[in-house]
Parts: structure tokens; C-alpha cells; sequence
């Protein structure tokens, strides 16, 4: 086996401040991704970007925060790709942060093989996937399902159910690799079997109740209906 190239040095380099337009990003992820896949805490997401140090943070895997920053820019990664009113998707700004960039600084904070892996690895994995799957590239996303469902098996258990959004994830592996094999006519690495001790995802939360206004959908302006997203989870589960 060769061994793995060492990660980046602390300090050497330095992943960018945050987009100018990450405020809005969130809001596209919360609207477009978090009503059918809520793997990510809000709160959490959004008090790592009020936290965000403001010089940038060292580009590198191994730190013990960059499972929290692993999975923010994994966020804004994905919604860059459904977010058209910015200049992410200018090809001729080089100093735009477009999709790709931001998908690159969300890998660069997952661990490789040899380092310890956390939830927030784990669910900038499954949205990296889902970058690839709206991208179209359903090899890369089918590599990355595989490492994100492998990783949830190894990390410490305890630890691991006391979180609490490990349903969540783990249901999030299911789905994406379900969704996946069936389109590669792949077996899935998880069965429904697998996951039966884990139970429904208790529906009465947050992210159930909070108001939603469509797909920032200018139509359903002034519309109050309850985003209904544990449910519409279980119900694809």
C-alpha cells in the first residue's frame, strides 16, 4: 500500500474568508437541500459562520474544529449551485469563490483515511455527494456515499448516538446510496435492515414547524406554510 501524501501544514496555507454572499447561500441550502435532506443543525451552521475567523483559518484536516468548518463550506458549496443571482457561476471572474472553488475548500477540511473523521466530516461528505449528483457526476458521488457510509460505521459509536443528528446522518447515507445504486444499478452499502434499530426521526421539531416560502420562489412571497422537513424525510426513508 502506498501511504497517504501528508496533509497541508498549519499555517503554510490559508483557506479564504467567507464569500460576500454566504449569508444568502445559507439561505438557499436551508430552503433547497435542508427541506428533504436535514442532516446539518442549523444553529450549529450558522453559529460557525458568526464564529468564522475573519483572517481565514489554516487549510488544514487534522485541525480539531474542521469537521464544523468541513461542513459550512460544504453548505455553501452546494447551494452556489442553486444560487444564480451572485457572481458564483461568472467563468470570467477567477476571483469569484464559483461552486468549484468552494467544493475544493470543503474537501480540503475532510480528513484522509489515516486521521480521525467527525459527524461534520460526515455530513460535508454526504453534501459534497449531493454537489456531484446535481452536477451530474454520479461516479464521484458514488465513491464519496461509499466513503461517507463506511467512515459513520468506524467512528466511535457512543460518541457517535449521543449526537443528536446521527439519525439523520445515517438515514442521509441511506438515501443517497440508495438513490445512487439505483441508478448505477449498484448494491447499496446499506440495507433497510441495517438501520431498523434506529427507529423514526421525531418529526416535532424546528425544522418541522419554521415557516417556509418555497424554493425562494418570489410567488410565495407572504405564504406561511410549515416546512414539514422530518417528515417528508421519514417519508422518503
Amino acid at each position: 500500500l502506498v501511504a497517504a501524501p501528508p496533509g497541508p501544514i498549519a499555517g503554510k496555507s490559508v483557506l479564504a474568508t467567507m464569500p460576500p454572499d454566504s449569508w444568502k447561500l445559507l439561505e438557499v441550502y436551508f430552503a433547497n437541500i435542508q427541506s428533504w435532506l436535514p442532516i446539518c443543525e442549523k444553529h450549529d451552521v450558522l453559529k460557525t459562520a458568526y464564529d468564522y475567523p475573519t483572517q481565514g483559518i489554516p487549510d488544514a484536516s487534522d485541525r480539531p474544529d474542521s469537521g464544523l468548518y468541513a461542513e459550512l463550506w460544504s453548505v455553501l458549496a452546494v447551494a452556489s449551485l442553486y444560487e444564480t443571482s451572485t457572481t458564483y457561476h461568472d467563468p470570467l471572474n477567477s476571483s469569484s469563490a464559483g461552486p468549484t472553488k468552494l467544493y475544493e475548500s470543503a474537501k480540503s477540511l475532510v480528513p484522509s483515511e489515516l486521521d480521525r473523521f467527525d459527524m461534520g466530516h460526515i455530513k460535508a461528505l454526504l453534501n459534497l455527494v449531493v454537489f456531484n449528483m446535481v452536477q451530474g457526476q454520479t461516479g464521484e458521488a458514488w465513491l464519496l456515499v461509499g466513503c461517507a457510509s463506511r467512515v459513520l460505521e468506524s467512528v466511535d459509536q457512543l460518541t457517535l448516538m449521543s449526537n443528536p443528528r446521527h439519525k439523520h446522518v445515517y438515514y442521509g447515507c441511506f438515501l443517497l446510496d440508495g438513490m445512487l445504486a439505483l441508478q448505477l444499478k449498484r448494491r447499496p452499502h446499506f440495507r433497510r435492515s441495517d438501520l431498523e434499530h434506529l427507529g423514526t426521526i421525531d418529526e416535532d421539531g424546528l425544522e418541522e414547524w419554521q415557516p417556509w416560502s418555497g424554493f425562494l420562489d418570489p410567488s410565495h412571497a407572504g405564504r406561511r406554510a410549515p416546512l414539514l422537513s422530518l417528515s417528508i424525510f421519514n417519508s422518503l426513508i
